[in-house]
């Protein structure tokens, strides 16, 4: 991938180490006792709680806290939205988001992320932008792009990242390029790590807490009397019983822990974390390449002065063995690479 010149900023995943740590985990079905109820983790729950017509005000009460919208504006006019992206076109045809509604010219998708790797951002990104432009032609003419919101509730986290979310938009430090494509990422493990702590949650914190909490008599104390809040646990806790609803859930629960005895998830923070090793040392090397001091090396990439040492003797040590065998010089190397 091209970088760009003098820019020393990382990715997300280049700055820091994924992590499932606080990870909400499924359990069997056939394990859940009286009072408790699914977590909003499983895509089946999810599916079931929020894309579903007669449950909309469960996605609005979530939209409430984020956007500048209030609920009652939402639940009159927001209406539920294919999910199923180019159709026409084969190549995406197995596009499919989790959830996407409408109100007036916006998009409203919201995602269920339980796989950590950057695929998966990737990913969601591509059903923003896919939303963006499903709507900018009609008879070959330009018209109406729509405004795309995303939210994507994450059941990992970043090590070192403890917000429980930011916002990604187009633009700089300064200013908004555009208002047109917001993506809101949200980290279910960080705000579990408050409840840990003890720390005060904000609504939006409480209400997910009171979505993921497999207690029932817990997860009310999270609806802070909200009624809506409250319907959802209602409903989440007879939907978890619902044996309609049960083979489709024990089915995902069977794939996810195929997924987990494959050790899928293990490989992937694996990958990321190699990933980032690699990165890391690009970067050093780089930078010594053109002059950079260890200091400033060091405060470019968070590395102390030895594991830079290492990192360019082991470069330059490797270089040497590769010239004396070769008989390459030095130059002709360097300006291969």
């Amino acid at each position: 991938m091209v970088g760009i010149k003098d820019d020393y900023s990382k990715t997300l995943y280049k700055a820091f180490k994924v992590s499932t740590k606080n990870k909400v985990k499924l359990i069997k079905r056939e394990e859940l006792k009286e009072g408790e109820k699914l977590s909003i983790v499983s895509n089946t729950m999810f599916k079931a709680m929020f894309f579903n017509e007669k449950r909309l005000k469960y996605s609005a009460k979530l939209f409430s806290y984020l956007l500048d919208v209030d609920y009652d504006i939402l639940i009159k006019n927001m209406r539920l939205s294919k999910t199923e992206l180019d159709k026409d076109r084969e190549i995406n045809r197995e596009l499919r988001c989790d959830f996407v509604a409408e109100i007036d010219n916006t998009y409203l998708n919201l995602e269920m992320n339980n796989n950590a790797s950057e695929d998966t951002m990737r990913r969601n990104r591509d059903y923003t932008f896919k939303l963006y432009s499903s709507s900018d032609t009609l008879n070959n003419k330009r018209y109406n792009y729509k405004q795309v919101i995303s939210i994507n509730l994450n059941n990992f986290k970043f090590e070192g990242l403890d917000e429980s979310f930011y916002i990604e938009t187009i633009g700089n430090k300064y200013y908004r390029a555009t208002n047109d494509i917001i993506i809101f990422q949200i980290f279910i493990p960080n705000i579990i790590n408050k409840c840990y702590n003890k720390e005060k949650l904000d609504n939006l914190e409480s209400f997910i807490m009171a979505l993921i909490e497999k207690d029932v008599d817990i997860a009310k104390n999270y609806a802070l009397g909200d009624e809506i809040v409250k319907d959802y646990i209602k409903e989440a806790t007879t939907t978890s019983f619902d044996n309609g609803f049960g083979e489709s859930y024990d089915h995902e629960y069977a794939d996810r822990e195929q997924s987990y005895n494959d050790g899928y998830d293990e490989g992937i923070e694996k990958g990321i974390e190699k990933g980032r090793s690699d990165a890391l040392k690009d970067m050093v090397i780089s930078l010594f390449k053109n002059g950079a001091s260890i200091d400033l090396i060091s405060k470019s990439t968070k590395l102390n002065k030895e594991e830079i040492d290492k990192i360019i003797n082991r470069k330059y040590i490797n270089i040497n063995n590769f010239v004396d065998s070769t008989g390459i010089t030095k130059e002709e190397l360097e300006k291969s690479q």
